[in-house]
């Protein structure tokens, strides 16, 4: 696929929490091209992948879909001037990490909710508050975590691969 047709299709597409399977495509794609950039929980760098381990999924489908919603909502609440990183993302990183993934694939969560938060956010206009109602149900969302667990694998190894 190639990245310019993938940029093309997401704004359009941001502008719903339920991603579009090209989407959902585009982004899972940008954030494995970019897995390089993430940074383990040592503060190394994730190792560039070889072409073998780039055709291997990191987590379910499923779940990045629920990583790329979360980015949208994490938008939005940075939209409405809520806290997103303590109300949505830290808690969202936390419940994926206490539910068993680590290494590389929480760097492409992180890297993966980063590309759709900033994707969504192109939608979103200026800053400002929202309505108290807005931000009551976008912190209810927030407060829906993910019990979603890792399949054994490498891509899951607490040895930062």
């Amino acid at each position: 696929m190639a990245a310019g047709l993938v940029c093309a299709a997401l704004p359009a597409a941001a502008q719903s929490r339920e991603p579009t399977p090209e989407k959902v495509e585009g982004l899972t794609y940008l954030a494995r091209i970019n897995i390089a950039e993430a940074v383990l929980d040592d503060g190394t760098k994730v190792p560039p992948e070889t072409p073998e381990e780039f055709a291997r999924p990191l987590m379910p489908r499923a779940l990045e879909v629920k990583i790329i919603r979360r980015g949208d909502l994490s938008a939005q609440m940075e939209a409405c001037q809520l806290d997103w990183r303590e109300g949505s993302f830290l808690p969202f990183m936390r419940a994926l990490r206490a539910n068993g993934y680590a290494g590389k694939a929480m760097a492409y969560a992180g890297i993966l909710h980063g590309m759709s938060q900033g994707v969504a956010a192109l939608s979103l206009g200026e800053p400002g508050p929202c309505p108290a109602e807005k931000a009551a149900a976008l912190k209810a969302e927030a407060g829906q975590l993910p019990a979603d667990r890792p399949e054994p694998g490498p891509a899951t190894a607490r040895a930062g691969s």
